[in-house]
């Protein structure tokens, strides 16, 4: 069976990442300059850098034991600071 490749010649090729520390904590003050873009083992020059807001889901999700009403009321306290959606 021959060999077949196709090459396709493409304006932007956009890259999402979200770096994070090995902890999971975001880290969100990156910069163009701390990026290096290898297609081939050839590093790609970045043209276009920019940080954007993306959507997220967030679930709250709080098991209380009848016995326990203070801590039901500090848990609904602090889901008030979340921002509504």
């Amino acid at each position: 069976m021959p060999d077949y490749s196709i090459h396709v010649d493409v304006p932007v090729v956009t890259v999402p990442v979200m770096v994070t520390t090995k902890d999971g904590q975001f880290i969100s003050n990156l910069k163009k300059e701390n990026f290096r873009l290898f297609e081939d083992g050839s590093q790609q020059e970045i043209h276009d850098f920019k940080i954007e807001e993306a959507p997220i889901t967030a679930v709250l999700l709080v098991e209380f034991a009848n016995t326990n009403y203070p801590m039901e009321v500090q848990a609904l306290r602090a889901s008030y600071a979340l921002p509504a959606l």
